[in-house]
């Protein structure tokens, strides 16, 4: 799976206790921000500021990003169309190489089908793990393309179908 990016970005959490590392610009992303087969359409409840970013592990992912929740929440995917920096509790895949609504799904069923979790108190996958997931991807970036198209518009017709029947 690690072939399906260019950069991979870890998180970080800057000190809760410090204000002004937070209420800043940039969003940040936890995992209780991701719901497990929602992939699109994230709305951050927290943003901290460029001090938060420089005093902690968190780092700036780009626009146009894949995040996977390694640990608390391990299994949850979102796509980020804006720029972001998430906890520790994230590997986030970035300068994708494929189409990004094909890498989201694909990060998604890869996943969600094959999680061998380790450690003892907190359940997890390493970013070395998910790089290293064996997974196929169509050459042509229009398969990719056309793949990802269905799968989106599939997804929200299941959505609405779910909507309407509450």
């Amino acid at each position: 799976m690690g072939d399906i990016a260019n950069k991979f970005f870890g998180g970080g959490t800057p000190k809760t206790s410090v204000k002004k590392y937070w209420d800043g610009n940039l969003p940040w992303i936890q995992s209780s921000d991701l719901v497990v087969g929602k992939l699109f359409d994230i709305k951050p409840k927290k943003y901290i500021s460029e001090n938060g970013l420089n005093n902690s592990a968190s780092k700036q992912v780009p626009a146009n990003s894949i995040a996977i929740v390694t640990r608390v929440g391990v299994g949850k995917v979102g796509y980020f169309p804006y720029s972001y920096a998430t906890s520790q509790d994230f590997i986030s895949f970035s300068n994708l190489n494929i189409d990004t609504l094909f890498g989201t799904f694909l990060c998604y069923k890869t996943l969600n089908g094959n999680l061998n979790l380790q450690g003892s108190s907190i359940k997890g996958i390493t970013g070395v793990t998910a790089r290293n997931f064996i997974i196929k991807i169509p050459q042509q970036k229009y398969e990719q393309f056309n793949i990802g198209q269905f799968m989106y518009h599939a997804d929200k017709l299941i959505t609405l179908h779910q909507y309407k029947s509450q």
